[in-house]
This record gives structure tokens, C-alpha cells and sequence, in this order.
């Protein structure tokens, strides 16, 4: 694949810098009325998903679909997700922004809380949702470790024409403890997963129970809410059972993974590696980038703006 270079925005070269600044950039939220569509996707008496849809105007049937999936504590409206909706909605594609279990707009339907291997629930979302031609996954960061593992596992939907990750953490244990060799960060998605799980908890106090104390890191909230939940022995047990990295070899579908070496969050020194065990996995690993950022100096001819890695994904996906 002839893949333009990265070039980091000029005042954006670190790792940490593309980060937090993908976290501030302005995000889109416009999208034409007539092509809004919301799917419900009912999982089971206590879970239903909420997809929001955009579908071409004319001949969406004729059109191929786009699913997308965010990544830890994100949902339907996280910026990447608007972002490249619009991108493929003006790309002609059919485009669908899921929200995972007690995220977003699934939190007051969904009595249990998602996690990092629960693919069966895109798997429903995307037999739910395509109404065109053929599908192609877009999976973010943790989203991206789950679409993974549904691949590997051998259970995408036989429309699936290709997918893609963008900063997949491959290995969930080591992504763990990467996180907690950067305090800053840790804290942060800390934060955010007490107070999200306080918010669903006032509404499904049956299902979320009561913390006798705060979570120390994000294993003893793992530990003390996620196993609990769905029977899994222990952390350990929890991240080797949901990581997608024991399952990349059996990746049959043309996919293109993403990462940036300089992603302060996930510990890529061997992706590499874990990616090559399949012939089908295609890897854009640029020196810089960040987390889900890859905010670009601009001066790619081809990019309809900075953000590199979302032109890389539509030009992968256009030769299929």
C-alpha cells in the first residue's frame, strides 16, 4: 500500500501532545436531518443498544455500510466517531455509530456494563444495522481490541468486506500496567469509569451494586465490578480471556491495523510481532501520533484535513 508519511502537526510532535490535543480538537456534530436513522438493539431482556445511523439519501441499499465502535468510557458522540461519520457519509458510505453496552445512549437500556471482550454485542449491532451491500468495522482503542477478537475468533458477519483498528490494545494485562507506570493518565480514566459506573448505578441500582470502597486503579475496579459481574475468575483471568492478541493469527478478512510508537497508553514494542502472525493484517505504525490522534501537519495533498489515519482506513477499505 503507497501510504503517505505522517508528518505530526509541527507543534504537536510527542506522543502526549497528540493526545490531549485530540481530546480539545473542535468536533463536527452536523449532519444532514434526512439521513438520521436510530437502530435498537435488543441483546437480551436487560440490554438494549442504541446505534445512531447515517444512510445515504438516495439508493442506501446500493451503498456500502460502515460500522463504527468507541473505545473505553466513549460512546456514540466521542470525537473520533463524529468525525468519521461525516467523512463516510460524504464518501457515499452508509455509516453507523454504536454506543457499547451502558455507554451513551445505552446506559438507562442496559442493566450491565460492557467490557473489554464482549464482541457479541457489535456482532448483534452490525446484523442489526447494515443495510447495504457489504460492511466494513472501524474499531477505537479498546473498540479496536474488540473488533480484533471478533475476527480472530471467526465471528464477523459474511458481509464483512474488511476492518480496521486505530490503537488497539492488544494485550490487555500489559496495557494495564502500562497505564499504571503513567499516574497521570491512570487517574484520568479512573476518574472516569467511578463516575460513570455512579451514574449507572442510580439507574440500575439492582445490577450495580453499592462499592463498599472507592476502586484503587482500574484492576480493582476490574476486580471488584467486571468479574463479579460476569464470573471471571479474577483480573488476570478477565484481561487473557477478553485480549484479542492469542487470536490474531486466525484473522481471516482483510484488516489494516494502526498504532502510533509513541502511543502513551498502550505498550506497543511488539505489535509488530503479534500483528504479522496473520498474512491478512495490513500495519501503518508511524513514528508519531499519540493515542487515537495522528494529527498531521497538513500537507498531504489527498487528506480532506490533519487527520492522517482517517484517510489511511478509507483508502484500505476503497480497494476491496
Amino acid at each position: 500500500m503507497n501510504t503517505p508519511t505522517f508528518q505530526p502537526h509541527p507543534l504537536l510532535k510527542g506522543g502526549n501532545a497528540q493526545t490531549i490535543a485530540a481530546v480539545w480538537w473542535p468536533a463536527t456534530r452536523f449532519f444532514p436531518k434526512h439521513t438520521k436513522k436510530t437502530f435498537r438493539t435488543v441483546v437480551d431482556a436487560e440490554n438494549t443498544l442504541i446505534t445512531h445511523s447515517h444512510l445515504q439519501p438516495q439508493n442506501s441499499s446500493e451503498c456500502d455500510d460502515i460500522l463504527l465502535v468507541h473505545g473505553f468510557e466513549g460512546s456514540s458522540v466521542s470525537k473520533y466517531m463524529l468525525r468519521m461519520a461525516k467523512k463516510s457519509l460524504q464518501r457515499k458510505y452508509n455509516v453507523h455509530r454504536m454506543n457499547l453496552r451502558s455507554c451513551g445512549d445505552s446506559m438507562r437500556l442496559c442493566a450491565l456494563p460492557y467490557h473489554a471482550g464482549l464482541w457479541s454485542d457489535v456482532l448483534k449491532v452490525a446484523q442489526d444495522v447494515q443495510v447495504g451491500k457489504r460492511l466494513f468495522i472501524i474499531g477505537y482503542s479498546l473498540g479496536g481490541n474488540i473488533t480484533l477478537k471478533m475476527a480472530g475468533e471467526k465471528k464477523l458477519p459474511e458481509s464483512v468486506a474488511a476492518i480496521a483498528s486505530v490503537c488497539a490494545p492488544l494485550d490487555l494485562q500489559k496495557t494495564l500496567d502500562r497505564l499504571i507506570e503513567r499516574p497521570l493518565y491512570h487517574k484520568k480514566f479512573l476518574g472516569y469509569i467511578c463516575k460513570n459506573y455512579e451514574r449507572k448505578r442510580r439507574i440500575h441500582p439492582h445490577t450495580f451494586p453499592r462499592l463498599d470502597a472507592a476502586p484503587r486503579s482500574l484492576v480493582d475496579f476490574d476486580e471488584k465490578v467486571i468479574c463479579r459481574i460476569y464470573g471471571f475468575k479474577g483480573s488476570q483471568d478477565y484481561y487473557t480471556q477478553s485480549s484479542c492478541k492469542d487470536v490474531l493469527s486466525e484473522i481471516e478478512v482483510p484488516t489494516l491495523a494502526i498504532y502510533a510508537k509513541d502511543d502513551p497508553i498502550i505498550p506497543c514494542e511488539n505489535y509488530d510481532d503479534l500483528l504479522q502472525q496473520s498474512e491478512n493484517i495490513e500495519i501503518l505504525a508511524p513514528s508519531h501520533g499519540g493515542h487515537v490522534a495522528f494529527i498531521g501537519d497538513g500537507k498531504v495533498a489527498e487528506d480532506s484535513d490533519r487527520f492522517w489515519a482517517d484517510e489511511r482506513i478509507f483508502s484500505f477499505f476503497s480497494r476491496f
